[in-house]
Formats: C-alpha cells, sequence, structure tokens
C-alpha cells in the first residue's frame, strides 16, 4: 500500500481552529497519528465547546504566523 505521511514542518502537530472561520484541525502527526491523535481529539473537541483556551493552546495552527514557531529552512 501506499502512506502518506503529513507533518507540520518537524513541529508538534497542528491542533485548533484554523484560519477559516469553523474549521479545526487535528492533524500533522507524522505517522504517530494513531497514539496521539486521540488526545489531540479531545482538546480539540474542548477548544470547540469553549472549554479551553485557545491562546494557551500550544498546538493552535496560528503559532505560525503569530512567531511563535521558527520556520525551518528546507535542507
Amino acid at each position: 500500500g501506499v502512506f502518506i505521511y503529513v507533518n507540520a514542518g518537524h513541529q508538534p502537530p497542528l491542533i485548533g481552529e484554523s484560519d477559516l472561520p469553523g474549521l479545526f484541525l487535528n492533524t500533522g502527526y507524522s505517522g504517530h497519528g494513531v497514539m496521539g491523535s486521540p488526545a489531540g481529539a479531545r482538546m480539540c473537541v474542548d477548544l470547540m465547546l469553549g472549554r479551553a483556551d485557545p491562546l494557551r493552546n500550544p498546538f493552535r495552527p496560528s503559532r505560525f504566523r503569530e512567531g511563535a514557531v521558527a520556520a525551518k529552512k528546507p535542507l
């Protein structure tokens, strides 16, 4: 079979609301989703329902735009 792994550029996964309002992400586990995605899904649901503070979420997709993460340069 063919396996396609999506990752967040050697960064932690993307969990939370995207730049498109109402679209929440839980992705970027680089093949380890079976281990991490259940906990990520729980965090995503808490964010969706307002039970978690999106600004305290270290996995928020906006962290790249905010400059909270340095961009990785290609090898």
